[in-house]
């Protein structure tokens, strides 16, 4: 029997490079917002949690680990779901919390360079909007989802073993 050999999904991201986000970003965006806005290719853990604290808007993908990062922190997000994500949850996520009026959504087949640069624009001068996202993505946090769901489990075991012990 072979060994489980791990394939990396068919999925090509956008043809778009930080060097040219940087170079649009300085061409679209005012002296004031150049200020605030800044691009990372990549972040160690530390830094991806001190960006998290500092920022007003963030640029994400929408799965479970980092909504729940987003909301928890009280940020306004972009969220990009990833399209071939397993059974199309990240689409899901993004529009389940933009119902709520909590995050933008930009689906990748419209995530073209200029347009997602006036998105983040937009929401940058729109200072009302961001603090309104802010709250609402707070709302949907659940801080002790874990706990709880461990709760009811380790209460559900224990009334069945005492079931079982009858």
């Amino acid at each position: 029997m072979e060994p489980f050999k791990y394939t990396e999904p068919n999925f090509s991201p956008p043809k778009v490079n930080e060097k040219e986000i940087r170079k649009m970003s300085e061409t679209l965006l005012s002296e004031k917002l150049k200020k605030r806005y800044h691009v990372f290719g990549f972040l160690q853990e530390q830094e991806m949690a001190d960006c998290l604290q500092a920022a007003d808007l963030v640029v994400s993908r929408a799965g479970s680990s980092a909504l729940f990062e987003i909301a928890l922190n009280s940020k306004a997000a972009i969220l990009i779901p990833l399209a071939k994500a397993a059974q199309g949850h990240q689409l899901k996520n993004a529009y389940f919390f933009a119902k709520e009026a909590a995050v933008e959504v930009i689906e990748e087949n419209n995530l073209k360079p200029h347009f997602f640069l006036q998105k983040i624009k937009y929401l940058l001068e729109n200072e009302d909007l961001l603090k309104s996202m802010k709250e609402n993505i707070s709302y949907l946090a659940r801080p002790k989802a874990a706990w709880i769901i461990a709760n009811y489990l380790l209460e559900y075991l224990g009334q069945t073993n005492e079931q079982q012990k009858k």
